[in-house]
């Protein structure tokens, strides 16, 4: 598995996992659409000979200090699988 974080979008990902390297594994990826103003998006990459995703949600980041009123953060992308704790 691969963390991304600063994703623009899903066509990035499409090209990544289209790059030789990770084409000839068969890497997939899941992607959110966060909150952030730019647009900007968490991601994972995953080779589902290794790893099935059951689900995909985002948990928001709750900063435990407090923070400026104008602070906004993506969160985090999580995948599930069925009975398990999340994988962050």
């Amino acid at each position: 598995m691969i963390g991304l974080a600063e994703v623009e979008n899903d066509k990035v990902l499409t090209d990544l996992c289209n790059q030789p390297e990770l084409k000839q594994r068969g890497y997939q990826f899941c992607h959110v659409e966060g909150p952030d103003r730019r647009g900007i998006d968490c991601a994972l990459l995953y080779n589902p000979k290794f790893f099935q995703v059951d689900d995909v949600k985002l948990y928001p980041y709750i900063p435990t200090e407090k923070q400026d009123s104008n602070f906004r953060t993506r969160g985090f992308c999580c995948q599930q699988q069925a009975g398990r704790r999340p994988l962050l």
